[in-house]
């Protein structure tokens, strides 16, 4: 993730909200960031954008759960599947979709 993540900063940022979305944590994020500078694989200023990638990711997890999407769960379960049944190229964007949609589920 960081080897594409850290060509620039727009990357660095990306790579950190999908890290800090992944692991729900951005502390966590930020300290392995660190540990990667020290380590000498990826420099400060492109972890400066990692770091805030992470933040971002954080509060947009949060949002998720603020904004009560677990109305539209089943929405997302339905439409996964369809997407998923219908067109063998377009499967895996229906198996994002399903998986989204289970998630919000077992937030309800």
């Amino acid at each position: 993730m960081f080897a594409t993540g850290d060509k620039n900063q727009l990357y660095g940022a990306l790579a950190g909200i999908v890290l800090a979305a992944a692991m729900q944590s951005s502390t966590a994020a930020t300290v392995m960031t660190v540990g990667f500078v020290n380590a000498g694989l990826i420099s400060l200023r492109r972890a400066l954008g990692v770091m805030l990638g992470s933040a971002v990711g954080t509060t947009l997890t949060v949002q998720l759960i603020a904004f009560s999407i677990t109305d539209y769960a089943l929405a997302f379960v339905t439409l996964g599947v369809l997407l998923f049944l219908i067109n063998i190229r377009i499967r895996s964007y229906g198996s994002i979709i399903l998986g989204f949609g289970f998630v919000f589920l077992g937030w309800a």
